[in-house]
């Protein structure tokens, strides 16, 4: 592994890695997102679904690297650094004793990416997650300036689209039970069971998982993520359902998060 350098290549900058030498934590955590993600494209092709595949060209030109504890960034792989960069935090990384996002799009050393926690995940959330990341950082590098509600809107929506391929559309058929079972007709209703209901709440989103995911949480904090994930995505079934147009769906999307809290 050597450290992150970059030189003009046609007006483009590109990495330069002469060795690679990843360690092993930081390998296993690229791989489990390269792998997964990677399989799902190839899924998503195979059903011809065309609304993720712009994603797609993105990911395969994202460059790899990892994140020292002294913020220095090592090269894992090549590639031009305007494309997109993951970053994965170190396992020895400071800012990993601080309570954080397993992932999140932000800048780091002037180049756009998704920084990683370097946290056990599942593979299938691993993909999952990775896709409402890959929508933001399309954005920051296309320079949409969205607002953060709908920066969310269209990121839960591709999360959700992205879980209805692997589960082959079990998210929405269990969704719709619940809804029924609970007699859910608002996304006020969401909020309400939270800070009213909130463990009766999150058991029956732990069973609408139990149903819809092939795999279990690897941490409580990919368990957080997963149910954060289903009150939004029954958010916007219920939003559809009453016909709200995007404006006022992306204000109840922000509403609904800035109650329960970002997951």
């Amino acid at each position: 592994m050597t450290l992150f350098s970059c030189s003009s290549d046609k007006g483009a900058r590109q990495t330069k890695a002469s060795t690679l030498k990843d360690t092993k934590k930081t390998k296993k955590i690229m791989e489990i997102y390269s792998n997964n993600v990677n399989s799902f494209f190839q899924k998503n092709e195979r059903l011809k679904n065309d609304h993720l595949e712009h994603l797609r060209k993105m990911w395969e030109g994202l460059v790899w690297t990892e994140v020292l504890k002294d913020d220095q960034i090592l090269a894992m792989s090549t590639g031009k650094v305007d494309k997109g960069m993951i970053f994965v935090l170190s396992e020895d990384h400071p800012i990993l004793h601080k309570p954080g996002p397993t992932l999140v799009t932000q800048k780091i050393a002037g180049y756009d990416g998704v920084l990683i926690r370097p946290y056990d995940v599942s593979s299938e959330w691993a993909a999952i997650t990775m896709i409402h990341e890959l929508v933001h950082l399309d954005h920051k590098l296309r320079g949409l300036d969205y607002s953060p509600d709908k920066e969310e809107y269209l990121a839960y929506n591709a999360e959700k689209k992205a879980l209805n391929v692997l589960s082959e559309e079990k998210l929405n058929l269990e969704q719709e039970k619940l809804i029924k079972e609970m007699e859910l007709n608002s996304y006020i209703q969401i909020i309400w069971n939270f800070k009213n209901n909130r463990e009766h709440f999150q058991r029956k989103l732990m069973n609408l998982d139990e149903m819809v995911s092939s795999t279990k949480y690897k941490s409580m904090s990919e368990l957080e993520m997963r149910l954060g994930f289903y009150a939004i995505s029954i958010t916007l079934d219920l939003l559809q359902r009453n016909n709200v147009n995007e404006e006022k769906s992306i204000r109840a999307v922000g509403q609904v998060l800035s109650e329960i809290g970002k997951y």
